[in-house]
């Protein structure tokens, strides 16, 4: 998946994945967004994390700092490196609520 958000089949690579069910479908149930490097999945728009998970709080998720900030705090949505995730995704991938909020 490389980060790219793409969750399709891996035949085109060489062939080499074919004979092992062909797709990362086992992989966390077909992830839509990216996976941060604070491994919780990241999505490009608050919309999208919404509909990952409707019954969460969605926030921004710092993959470098591991930090994760709450709607109407000023770093939501505008750190250099991140995307918006899970709060429960975030905490069980190892990160954690911004201590500024």
């Amino acid at each position: 998946m490389g980060g790219s958000g793409q969750s399709g089949s891996m035949q085109g690579q060489s062939g080499s994945m074919q004979g092992q069910s062909g797709s990362m479908q086992g992989h966390s149930g077909a992830m839509h967004g990216t996976s941060g490097g604070a491994g919780a999945a990241t999505f490009p728009s608050e919309e999208a994390a919404a509909a990952h998970c409707p019954s969460d709080t969605v926030v921004w998720l710092n993959t470098h700092s591991r930090v994760y900030h709450m709607k109407g705090s000023a770093e939501y949505g505008k750190t250099k490196h991140g995307g918006y995730a899970c709060a429960a995704e975030a905490d069980a991938a190892g990160a954690h609520k911004s201590k500024s909020e």
